[in-house]
């Protein structure tokens, strides 16, 4: 027996932003079902990409991550964030799970 399941990409998502910066701000759609451990994986994601402390960049990079079976997490993060910052968009992310 075969089951197939269809994705709807189209609906059941929720836009949450976050001021990481005065000048930036990012803009996550994420699925309304988003959990804890899905929070606790892409906070962990977001703190690995902390700069090195002799980047002066403060350019925007786009990053897409797997966040279920054909759900990706897309943002654009400045290249010199700052520990501090990674672990803020970090614990923000942890507020965000209903279930």
């Amino acid at each position: 027996m075969k089951v197939e399941r269809t994705i709807n990409n189209s609906r059941h998502y929720l836009e949450h932003n976050f001021h990481l910066r005065y000048d930036i701000k990012v803009t996550l759609t994420l699925p309304f079902d988003f959990n804890v451990e899905e929070a606790f994986r892409l906070g962990q994601i977001v703190q690995g990409h902390a700069y090195a402390e002799d980047c002066l960049d403060d350019e925007l990079q786009h990053y897409s991550f797997p966040l279920r079976e054909a759900i990706f997490v897309s943002l654009e993060l400045p290249l010199d964030l700052s520990p501090q910052e990674a672990s803020r968009f970090s614990e923000f992310l942890a507020s965000l799970p209903f279930c």
